[in-house]
């Protein structure tokens, strides 16, 4: 096989054309990472109180217990919290009631359905 100059010549310039603009992509990579850095901020720099609305928590039906109490279906997800509400009585006696509100003797405000706080006598002399 005989190489002419004219040929050798072509390919030296194909040569140098591809990787003229291999470069030229490479700069412009470059260029482009640069641009998107400045709006980029790293997680390490931002404040916690940013950081956590960043952060999502999964919650799923078996990871917490449901109690109810007064038509409504409490989820309760720390396992002493539900222990404490297991050991309460059922809804509607005496008891419970003094036991959530424990400032009530149990009695219901008429104005607003609240709960009218239990009175102490004076302290005596």
């Amino acid at each position: 096989m005989k190489v002419t100059p004219d040929d050798y010549g072509r390919r030296c310039q194909f040569d140098h054309f591809c990787k003229l603009v291999l470069y030229h992509e490479a700069v412009d990579y470059f260029r482009e990472r640069k641009r998107q850095r400045g709006w980029e901020t790293s997680f390490e720099t931002l404040p916690l109180s940013e950081l956590d609305t960043l952060c999502t928590i999964d919650q799923y039906p078996s990871d917490s217990f449901i109690f109810p109490a007064y038509g409504c279906e409490l989820q309760i997800s720390d396992g002493l919290v539900a222990t404490a509400f297991a050991s309460l009585p059922q809804p509607g006696t005496k008891h419970l009631d003094t036991a959530l509100c424990p400032g009530t003797d149990g009695r219901r405000d008429r104005r607003g359905g609240g709960n009218v706080p239990q009175r102490r006598p004076a302290a005596q002399d």
